[in-house]
This record gives C-alpha cells, structure tokens and sequence, in this order.
C-alpha cells in the first residue's frame, strides 16, 4: 500500500510541474503576441511619416471616427484631390499643401474593437502631373476607446 501512495504523489508532483511550465509557455507566448503587435504598430507609424503624402499620426475611435494629420513629403507643392482610407473619401475639395506644409483630414473609416488594419490611397497632383499613391503597407494601430 505504501508504494502504491508513493507512485501516486509522485505523479501528483510531476503533472503539477507540467500544469506550472504550461502555464509559464502560455504568460510567455501572451507577453510575446502583444510586444509583436506593438511593434507592427510602430513600424507602421514610421513608414507613414516617410511616405510622400505623410500620415504623421491619427486617431480612430471604436465608432469609426478619424483624425489623421497629412504632410506633403514631396520637394514641390502637391494638390490632394482625393484621399481614402478603408475605401471612405475624406476629402471633399482638393486640399493644396506646400512642401512640409500640414492639414488635418477627419470622417468615419468604419469602427472595431481592437486592432485594424487599413489600406490608403490618394490621388494628387505635383508639377502639373496627375498621381495616384495606393498603399503597399496598411496603416495600422488599435482603436480608442
């Protein structure tokens, strides 16, 4: 009988050992997904700032109501005839910007919980030269609250 409670708290100490490195692997993997979305969202961040009509930083809120503040990136002036994010206009008249020059850019992208993830595309116009400018890379980031 002895031996019997002997293998049986011996399988007690090591199945409580499994169940605590399960759970450590799991805390670990937690911490791991959230650092990589955090740097996908940075990394986001900075290729927008560089690109030549630049999103230099924006909001959206679970609703679905956006900010984004856009520079011309370009060395010449730029007319901005149109800019959508997600599919939705958010420009209504062209919108002329010097080199470096800002402006404000506002409308409902369609909301969420949690992360998006959204593709843009901007027609403009530079030297008297029509261009179109469609994301390789989503902008992304998480919605407020």
């Amino acid at each position: 009988m002895h031996r019997k409670a002997q293998l049986s708290t011996e399988f007690l100490v090591i199945l409580s050992i499994i169940i605590i490195i399960a759970l450590v692997v799991v805390v670990l993997l937690g911490d791991y997904i959230d650092i990589s979305a955090e740097a996908a969202r940075k990394s986001s961040r900075a290729y927008w700032k560089t690109t030549k009509v630049g999103i230099l930083n924006w909001v959206v809120n679970e609703s679905g109501d956006a900010l984004f503040s856009i520079r011309n990136n370009h060395d010449t002036a730029i007319t901005i005839n149109g800019f959508r994010v997600n599919n939705v206009e958010l420009i209504a008249s062209p919108v002329i910007l010097r080199v470096g020059e800002k402006t404000l850019l506002s409308g409902d992208v369609g909301g969420g919980q949690g992360e998006y993830r959204y593709s843009i595309e901007a027609d403009y116009e530079t030297d008297g030269i029509d261009k179109k400018f469609i994301s390789e890379k989503k902008l992304e980031g998480r919605y407020n609250h």
